[in-house]
Parts: structure tokens; C-alpha cells; sequence
């Protein structure tokens, strides 16, 4: 017997389940070579983070003056609206200088992004490590000395903040650590 509503509802193949969970739990990668290309891509793409830092750093420099005035700010009870106007005075000052006028990394990043896509995004914690190792050799190189001998100091400093990074992951304390980390990661070849 035929189905007297299946010209008003027609029979639909249910689309698979998506995953609800996820969004909140990505896939990991799992297999040796899927380990091995998110360090490959995750060194690639630090090191391109690395060469955008070099330029990037002077308006680096100038934003962190203008958080550090904030905070300060803050510290001696000003309120929030004198705490911003603070930041923006050191902002516009720093500008003074050439250097300090030019963007800063995340905003060269985000004009590159806009080009190229969303920077790939480290899928393990061996790719956290490879991305931030990497992104400190570019600058690494512009030092005095040897490159390989400041390839390896980038890389012992790279790896020095992400395992600060890591132990103090999502905490207050983090970016002091990770600072830290790259400071005390940088001393170990000139220790050897």
C-alpha cells in the first residue's frame, strides 16, 4: 500500500549526527604523522609570526608602554577614564619617534590574515612548542655571534617560555611567566 501523505511529506534521509561536543573538544591529532605535520605547520607558521615580530616589535614596545602607564595608573587610584587617557598620552608621545610609530604585530598580522586567511593554529602541545621555538629564531638571527649558535639561543628561548606558558596556562601569572621562560631559556646555551 503506498503512503497517501508522501506527496505532502516526502520520506528525507536523516543527515548524520554532527558531534555536539565537538566544538567544545576538537579532534587531536593521534597518529605519529599527524603529530609530526601539526609541528611541521606550527614551526612554519611561528616562523612567520617570528619575521612579522622583527618590524612589529617597535609598535609592540609602544602598546606595552601604554598598558604598563595604564596599569600604574590604576595602581595609584586613578580612575578608569584618567587610566585610559594615560595610556593614549604615552601611546601619542611614543609615536614621536619614527620607529615607534609603525604598527604593531598583531595588527600586521591581522592585514596578513586578510589576505591569506586565519594563521594556523598549533593542534598539540608539541605544536605549541614548535610554534613558539620557532617564532623566536627570525629575531635571534639579527643578533651578534654565530647563527647557529642564535638559532639555538632563539629555540632554547622559545621553548624556555612556552614551558613557563604551559605550567601557568590560563593563570594572571602566564605572560610574566612566559617572559621569564624566554629569559631563563636563553641562557642555557651560553651556560653549555
Amino acid at each position: 500500500m503506498a503512503d497517501p501523505w508522501a506527496e505532502f511529506f516526502p520520506k528525507q534521509s536523516a543527515p548524520a549526527a554532527a558531534d555536539p561536543w565537538a566544538e567544545f573538544f576538537p579532534k587531536k591529532p593521534t597518529t605519529g604523522g599527524e603529530i609530526a605535520a601539526d609541528i611541521a605547520k606550527s614551526a612554519g607558521i611561528g616562523t612567520v609570526e617570528g619575521i612579522i615580530g622583527v618590524p612589529g616589535g617597535f609598535g609592540d614596545a609602544r602598546e606595552l608602554g601604554s598598558k604598563t602607564a595604564q596599569w600604574a595608573a590604576g595602581k595609584f587610584g586613578a580612575s578608569p577614564e584618567t587610566q585610559a587617557t594615560i595610556g593614549k598620552v604615552v601611546d601619542y608621545a611614543s609615536r614621536i619617534n619614527p620607529l615607534m610609530a609603525g604598527p604593531t604585530s598583531k595588527e600586521i598580522q591581522k592585514t596578513i590574515e586578510g589576505t591569506t586567511g586565519e594563521f594556523y593554529k598549533p593542534q598539540t602541545t608539541a605544536g605549541e612548542y614548535a610554534r613558539t621555538g620557532a617564532s623566536f629564531i627570525p629575531s635571534a638571527l639579527l643578533g651578534p655571534g654565530g647563527k647557529t649558535r642564535n638559532v639555538v639561543q632563539g629555540v632554547s628561548s622559545g621553548v624556555g617560555s612556552e614551558a613557563a606558558g604551559q605550567y601557568t596556562k590560563g593563570t594572571a601569572y602566564e605572560p610574566w611567566a612566559r617572559i621569564g621562560g624566554a629569559l631563563a631559556g636563553g641562557l642555557v646555551p651560553t651556560a653549555a
